[in-house]
């Protein structure tokens, strides 16, 4: 599987720090937002999409943090670099805002 540079806990601990959006949070919008993303041979993102959002600011927020974390290390298969599709479930809740 593909890693982060730098590791998954510094990758988890960029997203918490997804701003969440005034007009949500004021309109108690909260849930889960599922990314799908694909890791590159080279380490790079593509087909970044949210698959399951909740407003579309929230859902613009979401993927402008995405695309400055594009500093992977890509997954191997027999030893060599593969393009692997991944999903990533951010939750956002009131109560942790």
């Amino acid at each position: 599987m593909p890693e982060f540079k730098g590791g998954m806990d510094k990758f988890y601990a960029r997203l918490n720090r997804i701003p969440y959006t005034f007009l949500d949070r004021m309109s108690e919008c909260q849930g889960r937002v599922i990314v799908m993303l694909i890791v590159e041979k080279d380490g790079s993102i593509s087909n970044l999409k949210v698959l399951h959002g909740f407003s579309a600011e929230q859902d613009e927020q979401v993927l402008k943090v995405f695309k400055r974390l594009n500093k992977w290390t890509p997954g191997l298969k027999d030893g060599k670099p593969v393009r692997v599709l991944c999903s990533v479930p951010i939750n956002f809740n009131i109560k942790d805002s």
